[in-house]
């Protein structure tokens, strides 16, 4: 995948979650399955024994673990959680810029 690519996605990722940070303080749940980030439309594959592979995803880059496991993502789970969702993003945030440096 391109430098240009990976931005758009990327970009997408963050406003995804901009928006859950918002309806999580107005007290609404969020979305957060992978069939509503970006990272995962694009990266999310399953294996040859249909285990789940997230490969070339920065979060798997970041953490060598499938479905973001051990982030904050994981806590974000009760869905009315406006702290929790706003740790996910702050750390979206921090990745894109550490793995932003490492594409220039």
């Amino acid at each position: 995948m391109n430098k240009r690519d990976l931005k758009k996605i990327t970009k997408k990722v963050l406003e995804h979650w901009e928006d859950n940070v918002e309806t999580a303080s107005d007290g609404f749940f969020i979305k957060r399955d992978p069939s509503s980030c970006s990272y995962c439309e694009n990266f999310r594959k399953a294996d040859s024994s249909f285990m789940m592979c997230c490969s070339g995803c920065p979060v798997f880059e970041d953490t060598g673990l499938n479905g973001c496991l051990n982030t904050p993502y994981k806590d974000t789970k009760t869905g009315f959680e406006s702290i929790l969702a706003t740790t996910w993003m702050e750390y979206l945030y921090l990745l894109n810029v550490a793995y932003s440096q490492e594409l220039i």
